[in-house]
């Protein structure tokens, strides 16, 4: 749980740090890392 946590304030951090591209790409990398973490607890 908690390499979700810094995943994703990592991520968000990007997004405001960032603009236009660099938030679609925060986002991208986000999702996936979210997709990976769904598949390694859930099936």
């Amino acid at each position: 749980m908690t390499v979700v946590r810094t995943g994703g304030v990592f991520a968000t951090c990007l997004a405001h740090q960032g603009s236009g591209k660099s938030a679609s790409m925060s986002a991208e990398v986000t999702n996936r890392l979210h997709e990976r973490v769904r598949a390694a607890s859930g099936s």
